[in-house]
């Protein structure tokens, strides 16, 4: 066991050393999709793949743990979009897995992998991602300044930059997962400041307006193949969940795209008959 742990120890030595002289994070980046990879077939068996356990249940695991591993220090990491592919691809098989898809169906009934994490109320991998990333940033941003994290967040070099870019940057990789939650890279500092808000804003349970008009229309599109809605009642539909909209205490967007969609399912399958 000794030796074991020992070739472990100069085995993530040499890919730390790897790391630095590469200057990116590839190989920390498939070291956690491979050890997450393991985790997720070790219990694919008897969770993952059984039919006898919830879907909840699942992504709550799934969630937990498989995650956990794949996104150990992803704070720090600076994702080029060719490790984002690898980490979705890593994300979309485990999703397909959970829900008994495979790849050839899912291509076959053009299935979205978006739709599919939806039904097992999961996020997309680039939401887990930023969200961690923006937790931490929230963290170092409240910090006192004589931290040494939080010197480094600000800080710049007098000095000229050599000649050619990097691949990504930690500042890049930042305002990349701002974008994701659809904040404004140049406000940040003062949300971040308040720890409630900053957690409610980058929370698995907000949705931006492009997100909740993503999930209603694909909805609405599923139905409307079956069975067409004229297009007077999706005008009446919009008044009512416009009215409806107004009188809630919490005027949200996603509670906009809620009541809209109630009523398309109350026009559809009471009043006009129709099957989705």
């Amino acid at each position: 066991w000794y030796g074991d742990h020992r070739d472990l120890h100069v085995r993530s030595r040499r890919q730390r050393q790897m790391c630095i002289r590469d200057r990116s994070d590839t190989i920390d980046v498939q070291s956690r999709i491979d050890s997450a990879a393991r985790a997720f077939g070790a219990l694919s068996k008897c969770i993952f793949r059984s039919q006898n356990i919830d879907r909840k249940a699942k992504s709550a695991i799934y969630e937990s743990l498989i995650l956990s591993i794949c996104l150990y220090g992803c704070e720090s990491w600076c994702l080029t979009e060719k490790l984002y592919s690898k980490l979705r691809q890593f994300h979309a098989r485990c999703v397909r897995t959970m829900s008994h898809i495979t790849l050839a169906q899912s291509r076959m009934y053009q299935i979205p992998t978006r739709e599919i994490e939806t039904e097992l109320g999961l996020d997309s991998m680039d939401k887990y991602i930023a969200r961690r990333q923006l937790r931490w940033l929230g963290h170092v941003s409240r910090m006192p300044f004589d931290r040494l994290p939080r010197r480094l967040l600000s800080s710049w070099l007098p000095y000229k930059r050599p000649r050619g870019a990097p691949e990504m940057t930690f500042g890049k990789t930042m305002i990349k997962a701002l974008k994701t939650f659809d904040i404004d890279p140049k406000h940040w500092p003062a949300m971040a400041a308040n720890r409630t808000n900053w957690r409610h804003r980058i929370n698995k349970w907000y949705l931006s307006p492009k997100a909740c008009q993503y999930l209603v229309s694909t909805r609405i599109n599923r139905i409307e193949t079956v069975f067409p809605c004229p297009s007077f009642l999706l005008f009446v539909l919009c008044l009512l969940s416009r009215s409806s909209w107004n009188l809630c205490s919490n005027r949200s967007w996603s509670n906009y795209y809620y009541y809209y969609y109630y009523y398309y399912c109350i026009f559809k399958f009471y009043l006009l008959g129709g099957y989705g």
